[in-house]
């Protein structure tokens, strides 16, 4: 089944390799102007190049940064601008057995993938909302 998403905007944390870089790929081929996120500018163009030549008629802008860092977010927030869809795909995690887990990595885990994703609610929260409303 193919979706049409032209002119519609996506934001797809975490999607410079994985799930989140297939999902990237699918939106794109549906039509949508994807955004690329990953922590570096370095990290986010070699996906893009290689989408480009996967789909060569599709959209990608990049917005780089650490969205579990506040200050970064809001970074990778305007770089994104105004979305149509949501695909939070950011997420840590580990191999370890839970019992060996550190209370410092079980932090950084509740920081990357509570935390972060909460900030991304409040950011785009709103403007979802408006949408649900306005089509009510």
């Amino acid at each position: 089944m193919q979706v049409d998403l032209s002119g519609k905007r996506a934001l797809v944390t975490g999607s410079t390799r994985g799930i989140g870089h297939a999902i990237a790929r699918r939106l794109t081929k549906g039509g949508a102007c994807t955004i690329i996120n990953g922590r570096t500018e370095a990290a986010v163009l070699s996906p893009i190049e290689e989408m480009q030549r996967l789909v060569p008629a599709g959209i990608f802008e990049a917005a780089s940064g650490d969205l579990s860092d506040g200050d970064t977010a809001s970074d990778v927030f305007d770089k994104a601008g105004d979305i149509d869809i949501l695909v939070n795909n950011i997420g840590i995690f580990g191999y370890k057995p839970p019992f060996e887990v550190s209370d410092e990595e079980w932090m950084e885990v509740l920081r990357v993938n509570v935390v972060t994703t909460a900030r991304i609610i409040r950011h785009y929260g709103p403007a979802c909302e408006k949408m649900v409303r306005a089509a009510s």
